[in-house]
C-alpha cells in the first residue's frame, strides 16, 4: 500500500500554487481541483486492490516477506555466533543485525519496488 500511495500522489501537487492561480496551473499542466485518491481510506485501498488483483491481491509479497524474515534470522544468528568471542554481549547483536541488513538490503529493495 505504501508503493501505491507514493505512485498515486504526484509531486506536482506540492507546488506552491494558491486556489486562484488558474493561469499558472494551466501553464504547468496541473489540476488545482480537489482530488479523491484511492489511498485516502484504508478500506478503499483494500477494496481497490481486491478488485484489480483478485482475492489474493492483499497477500501478494507475503512469501517474499517470510523468506526475508527467515534469511535475516539465520544471518543474524550466524553473525552473533561468529562474533560472540570477539565482542561482548549486546554489541554482537548490533553488529549481527547490521551485517544481516547489509546482506539482505538489495532483496528488500527489490521487494519494495
Amino acid at each position: 500500500m505504501i508503493t501505491l500511495t507514493s505512485v498515486e500522489d504526484p509531486p506536482a501537487v506540492y507546488l506552491p500554487l494558491g486556489r486562484n492561480d488558474h493561469k499558472a496551473a494551466a501553464v504547468l499542466g496541473i489540476d488545482i481541483e480537489e482530488r479523491s485518491y484511492i489511498t485516502s481510506s484504508l478500506f478503499g485501498t483494500l477494496r481497490h486492490l481486491r478488485s484489480e488483483g483478485g482475492f489474493f491481491a492483499l497477500w501478494r509479497g507475503f512469501n517474499a516477506h517470510i523468506f526475508y524474515l527467515i534469511a535475516s534470522l539465520f544471518i543474524n544468528a550466524a553473525c552473533q555466533i561468529a562474533l560472540e568471542r570477539i565482542f561482548p554481549g549486546f554489541l554482537t547483536r548490533i553488529i549481527g543485525r547490521l551485517i544481516g541488513s547489509l546482506a539482505l538490503g538489495r532483496f528488500a529493495m527489490v521487494c519494495t519496488q
